[in-house]
């Protein structure tokens, strides 16, 4: 995850406004930045994923203020993030096969 945050901090398409709000399309490209940029396993990546999703979702009825909005929002990024990283994997997996032939 430390490789996603370096996304926030570097990456080119999240540079120009660094003081708007936190939306998925910022956490999409840190996601991407890790994977392409730092060399992580984007399989390394979809379980991580799968465990802060598993986490935040148990643990959000503990939250003061969490509304069912907050929660479906959660979802729906954690939605487009793993689109994403299928998208990354199936990149992955292609470029791998090019280096085997």
């Amino acid at each position: 995850m430390y490789c996603h945050e370096l996304g926030h901090c570097f990456s080119v398409n999240q540079q120009e406004n660094k003081k708007k709000p936190r939306n998925a399309m910022d956490e999409i490209d840190s996601d991407t930045f890790a994977v392409e940029k730092c060399d992580i396993s984007p399989y390394v990546l979809e379980r991580a994923l799968a465990k802060t999703y598993e986490y935040e979702i148990k643990n959000s009825v503990n939250k003061p203020g969490m509304t069912k909005e907050r929660v479906d929002k959660f979802v729906e990024e954690m939605k487009l993030r793993k689109a994403n990283v299928k998208r990354l994997i199936s990149k992955y997996e292609e470029k791998n096969k090019e280096i085997e032939k």
